[in-house]
């Protein structure tokens, strides 16, 4: 398929001026889609094209906090949604389904499997500044009204 100028998919050759061919590498974390005469850019494709985003939360990216420690490692990204690898202190570990989109992070915790308990709902925000880039995530268990806050930081790319 080939994304035509006038902003349709076409399935007809690249013969004519009208047919642009653009290429998308989800596992390039920061890419731009460039167009074959590097014309156009990602802003020119359509809304439902794919794309990892520019935010930091990509795959192979490593996340912790300390005290008490605990390590968020990026599986896996397709558009909005993510897996992660989520390792505590004391062995615990939870493998996350979850969702990135308009600059939060976010997982239930019934979308999470764990070598103990599943832990509670999460919603991050991405944030960067001088130290680096960081999600602040506020947490709500359900089945025991606990709640609170913690922040990842991003030490591996």
């Amino acid at each position: 398929m080939l994304w035509v100028t006038g902003a349709v998919w076409c399935d007809q050759p690249d013969r004519s001026k009208q047919h642009v061919a653009y290429f998308v590498c989800e596992w390039d974390a920061g890419a731009d889609l460039e167009s074959r005469d590097g014309k156009a850019a990602a802003r020119d494709l359509p809304a439902n094209v794919e794309t990892n985003g520019r935010d930091a939360f990509q795959p192979r990216t490593v996340w912790t906090k300390d005290g008490p420690k605990s390590e968020l490692t990026v599986l896996s990204r397709r558009g909005e949604s993510f897996t992660a690898k989520y390792e505590f202190a004391g062995g615990l570990v939870r493998q996350i389904k979850g969702t990135v989109k308009d600059g939060r992070v976010s997982w239930l915790a019934k979308d999470v499997s764990s070598t103990g308990k599943p832990g509670g709902d999460n919603d991050g925000l991405l944030a960067s500044d001088e130290t680096g880039e960081r999600i602040d995530f506020v947490w709500k268990d359900d089945s025991t009204g606990a709640s609170g806050t913690y922040t990842l930081c991003l030490v591996k790319q």
